[in-house]
């Protein structure tokens, strides 16, 4: 299901789990967002943002998503001042998650990760060590259908899925 996962040996992840691991359960958990939100599994950070605490035998993690809100986009005409707006409101909710990560029931979070069609070069410019995850159609189609009030839900103008990492000491360091 998943294709096109490059290998990186320079990128260090803090975790035994490999890419490929993480990004399928990142897909299934956008899948089951609504439940997870239901279940309070998820917690909201700013406007767009939301994160969910990971603990495995390997250690703690947060994946991120941006999936709230989005019907504030909706009602901007132009797509690429939503797009800006989207990626304007996606750096303050880091920032807040950043300040988040600085308690003591984050304290020991090693990795903050998420799957997202933003682009690469747009993770790589704040920071985030980026891995493409899949070009496959289908399945981005099937990520995009899975955020409510998706803007571009319906478009046929599919990105990539990327992974986006970021190790939580430097992702403090670069949003505080």
């Amino acid at each position: 299901m998943i294709v096109e996962l490059e290998s990186r040996p320079e990128l260090k992840i803090p975790l035994e789990l490999k890419p490929r691991q993480i990004g399928k359960e990142l897909l299934v958990e956008a899948f089951q967002y609504p439940k997870l939100v239901e279940a309070e599994e998820i917690e909201i950070v700013g406007t767009f943002t939301s994160f969910r605490l990971h603990e495995s035998v390997v250690g703690r993690w947060v994946s991120i998503h941006f999936r709230e809100n989005l019907d504030r986009l909706q009602k901007i005409k132009s797509e690429i001042t939503q797009t800006k707006e989207f990626l304007r409101g996606v750096k303050e909710d880091l920032h807040l998650l950043a300040q988040k990560l600085k308690e003591a029931r984050l304290g020991d979070v090693g990795i903050v990760i998420g799957l997202s069609g933003i682009s690469e070069n747009w993770g790589k410019r704040h920071g985030f060590k980026t891995l493409l995850f899949t070009r496959d159609k289908r399945i981005i189609r099937r990520h995009n259908r899975s955020i409510a009030n998706n803007p571009r839900a319906l478009k046929d103008k599919l990105n990539p899925l990327n992974l986006f990492l970021f190790p939580r000491d430097e992702f403090i360091d670069e949003f505080s």
